[in-house]
């Protein structure tokens, strides 16, 4: 991608706040401070190899921020744009979805919506088989072994997304006759080896035996598996 490639409207006649908003997401995303944001607290070790190991070159070589994504994950300008806008927070995640759809490029393929929300960051669940990733990297964990870990995470996860908090009447396991059930699966959680420390500092006491996950609602995607072979989203 040349330096100072336009991001212009797809070809369409698109309502007045889809040109705002595309327009506001664009300039959010151009110039070298987005660029070295994506590179410093985005990009891996390996992704960065991938772009020559020095930003400098690959700034000049991608053009941009944008160009660097594209490069990475082979996808459109659109999916681009998002992608390095919700992940470096300048972009709304559901305006990000609702650009798309406008565009008639959000996923609609189950599996496309889950590599979507990996992109996107925040934190991504998946059940049968049970997997996780936080800001776009897996979580290195068995959870089809370790079931009472994953339960845990899936129901904070899900009253996270429904803006509330998990406590032992709410956590459904054969350990809930000891009250002190929750807080020793916790306990197990955040010290698990793989587990993510940025993560764990986001599960916070809120009173006794209740604990609350601090990720916004829009950044947490539960995806369930409903009769053994259709994947859809869970909503609250």
């Amino acid at each position: 991608m040349a330096t100072g490639e336009k991001f212009v409207v797809p070809e369409h006649s698109f309502p007045k706040w889809v040109e705002y908003e595309w327009q506001t997401a664009v300039t959010r995303v151009r110039g070298a401070p987005p660029a070295q944001r994506l590179w410093d607290l985005v990009f891996t070790p390996a992704e960065r190899q991938q772009l020559g190991g020095d930003l400098e070159t690959a700034y000049r070589e991608h053009g941009s921020a944008v160009g660097m994504w594209r490069h990475l994950h082979g996808v459109s300008v659109p999916h681009a744009v998002i992608a390095v806008g919700t992940r470096l927070r300048l972009t709304d995640p559901d305006m990000g979805r609702a650009l798309l759809q406008a565009f008639g490029r959000a996923p609609a393929d189950p599996e496309e919506a889950i590599e979507w929300a990996i992109a996107t960051g925040g934190l991504v669940l998946r059940e049968k088989p049970n997997t996780a990733h936080w800001m776009g990297t897996p979580i290195p964990i068995g959870w089809d072994r370790l079931t009472s870990l994953w339960d845990f995470l899936s129901e904070l996860a899900r009253c996270a997304k429904a803006n509330g908090s998990l406590d032992n009447l709410g956590w459904e396991s054969e350990e809930r006759t000891d009250p002190d059930a929750i807080k020793k699966v916790k306990a197990r959680l955040v010290n698990k080896e793989g587990f993510p420390i940025t993560l764990a500092d986001q599960i916070i006491s809120v009173g006794q035996r209740t604990y609350r996950l601090e990720v916004p609602a829009e950044q947490i995607h539960i995806f369930e598996t409903i009769l053994e072979e259709r994947i859809r989203e869970w909503t609250p």
